[in-house]
Formats: C-alpha cells, structure tokens, sequence
C-alpha cells in the first residue's frame, strides 16, 4: 500500500514540476489571458447606463530584465508604480501582474466614476502606474481601439468587437487619467476616479501582484447610480497546488485508518 501511495505522489510532483517548466517556457504578456471585455448594463429599462471598454493583460514575470521585471516592453515600468492606499510597495518578487486599462467608449454621457475586480485574497502589491497605457498592433488603446482580441472569457453578446491586431506592450501615454484611489480589502480590487471617466476618455494602469496563475472573475464599472458588467483575468488556484494538496490528502487516509482500527480494537 506505502509503495502504491508513493508512486502516486512520485507522479503527482512529477507533472507538477512539468506544469512549472512548461509555464516558465512563455515571458512577458500571456496571450490566453489578455484581451477586452465590453460591459453589459444592469441599469432599470429606459436608464442609460455606463458605457465601458475594461482593456486587461497578464503578464509573465519570467524573461523580465530589471527595471521591467514581467517584460512589459517600457523600460523603467517597475518604478513608475504608485503604490495604492494600504498597499506594500511593488512586489517585484512574484510570478504574476495583472493590468487593467477602462476606457469609456463615449457611446452614452454617462461618466465612470469607479472599477471593482474580484482578485480572491492573493494579491501582494497593488496600484496604478500614472501617465501609462496599453498598446496593441494598432496603437495606444482608446475608445475605438479595444486591446488586442476580445476576451473568450466574455458572455454571449458581452465581447467588443475591436481590432484583432495582436497584442502588444505598455506604452508611456499621458492623456490617461487617474485614478484617485486605489484599494483592496482582501477580496476586491478598486480604483476610484473623482473626476469620473467621460465620454472618450482612458483610464491609467491599474494593478495588482500575485503568484497565482490567471482565470477569471467578474467585475464592475460605475458611474454615481448605474453600473454595468463583465468578466477579465483574475488570479486561481495552480491545478499543479491542487494536485499535491489532494496528494497530501491520500497520503494521510491510511495513518488515519490504522488509528482509527487501533482505536476500535482498544
């Protein structure tokens, strides 16, 4: 029985450290979790609701050089972060960084006054890097440039329908704006724009650091009494993490049968 059990883990690390080697072979942006998600409205019928681009990349942290440690392609990015309120300065030791670039598309007059993501509790250092922006094939993303593909994490009739140019770098952009604040309560990142986001208008880099790998999440974006929805990379659980918890796991079932016979026998 020991030595069924420990093939089983044996095999378990083995696609674990696989998994590992596989994931560190890719550097800079992850294509698969990178894109645009257009917002659907949740207001009343007949209210006009906020009208949204929610632009997102993850980037790979392997292949970085310093001062770009995920490779983003703009020299100097890692000291151009502010940190948010409450948040430890840039957490350049980790695997992951998540990026959100809103955009107002400017379809309606409804200003953004505040983005929500949903990031679970591993986030590490968050932010906003002022005057910066993400480009694609096409140039700095605005409201009639979406990033790169739609995001397949997108719902039915919920994926813009921009350029499908690639996926490109950060770029230096300083007709970006904001935000204000910059927030996380251990479950939800949020940035917050006094000035709101008008019609046309984009938003800064926001952000956060994580060693997890990304999958999805939904998030928000509002203005004073509407708000509309969609979904973009967020961190999860590593099914190679998983894999060894649920390993762990086995290995314990037959020490714990032996005391419990003992017991019984007692």
């Amino acid at each position: 029985m020991f030595t069924r059990i420990k093939m089983i883990f044996l095999v378990a690390v083995a696609v674990a450290v696989l998994a590992t080697s596989l994931n560190s072979a890719s550097a800079g942006i992850i294509h698969a979790s990178s894109g645009n998600t257009q917002e659907t409205g949740t207001g009343a019928p007949g209210v006009t609701v906020v009208d949204g681009t929610v632009n997102f990349a993850v980037f790979n942290k392997t292949g970085g050089s310093a001062g770009d440690v995920w490779n983003t392609g703009l020299a100097g990015f890692d000291a151009a972060f502010t940190q948010g309120t409450g948040s430890a300065v840039l957490d350049t030791t980790v695997a992951y960084l998540y990026v959100y670039q809103i955009v107002n598309d400017g379809a309606t007059a409804v200003a953004i006054s505040a983005f929500s993501q949903q990031a679970g509790s591993s986030v590490t250092s968050y932010g906003l890097w002022a005057g910066k922006g993400l480009s694609d094939g096409s140039g700095a993303v605005s409201d009639s440039n979406p990033f790169g593909t739609p995001s397949g994490f997108a719902s039915p009739g919920n994926s813009s329908t921009g350029n499908n140019d690639g996926i490109g770098t950060v770029v230096v952009n300083g007709s970006v704006g904001g935000p204000d604040t910059v927030t996380f309560d251990g479950t939800n990142f949020r940035a917050n724009w006094a000035a709101n986001l008008l019609g046309g208008a984009s938003g800064a880099l926001i952000g956060f650091t994580s060693n997890l790998t990304p999958g999805q999440a939904a998030h928000t974006v509002f203005d004073t009494g509407t708000s509309s929805f969609g979904y973009a990379a967020s961190p999860i659980p590593e099914p190679s993490t998983l894999v060894l918890l649920g390993i762990g796991a086995m290995c314990g079932i037959p020490g714990l049968r032996r005391r419990m016979k003992k017991q019984t026998v007692a």
